[in-house]
């Protein structure tokens, strides 16, 4: 039954007609109700539906998550606000790249000197088509992704002013500089 019947006369309750009527225009503002109830947990990253979570990840800008499972898409909603606050930083990709694979990743910086006006040390190479801020992405072999899925994925969280290059947890195998 319908909670709007309790705001009827008592007349309309004892009629199956009226009382039909009613119930019908009763059942969606009770539906609103129930979902209104249970707003936290459409938005909760490990309890709104799953149908939900690709809107939440769309809403957030990881709308491009499509093919990855379940768990990592949601470990991503989680992470969301972390990974946006630090964007651009060592930490905010190794959280991406935590919650994407499930698997600790690490950076290493490769040149640490960046360009400042006025300031510059000896040997630097800052200008027009150097890029100052160069890292590797140490990941171990056992992640899922490709080096070309993990870039696609990367960007973004990955300032278009970093270069950066994907190699194995010892370093052996590195993937091209820049994109591929």
């Amino acid at each position: 039954m319908s909670l709007l019947l309790n705001f009827v006369p008592p007349i309309v309750e004892r009629r199956q007609l009226e009382r039909g009527i009613v119930a019908a225009f009763g059942r969606p503002l009770d539906q609103w109700r129930s979902m209104l109830h249970m707003r936290a947990s459409y938005l909760d990253p490990m309890a709104a539906p799953v149908e939900w979570v690709d809107w939440l990840l769309g809403v957030l800008g990881f709308d491009d998550l499509r093919g990855v499972t379940e768990p990592r898409r949601r470990a991503v909603l989680a992470s969301a606000m972390h990974i946006w606050a630090a964007k651009w930083s060592e930490e905010g990709i190794t959280t991406y790249l935590q919650a994407l694979t499930g698997i600790p990743s690490s950076l290493e910086t490769v040149n640490t000197s960046a360009f400042i006006a006025g300031y510059a040390i000896t040997g630097d190479v800052c200008g027009p088509g150097v890029n100052a801020w160069r890292f590797e992405l140490r990941r171990p072999a056992s992640a899922e992704l490709s080096d070309a899925e993990l870039r696609r994925r990367l960007y973004r969280v990955v300032g278009a002013f970093l270069e950066y290059r994907i190699c194995d947890v010892d370093g052996s195998a590195c993937s091209v500089w820049g994109l591929e």
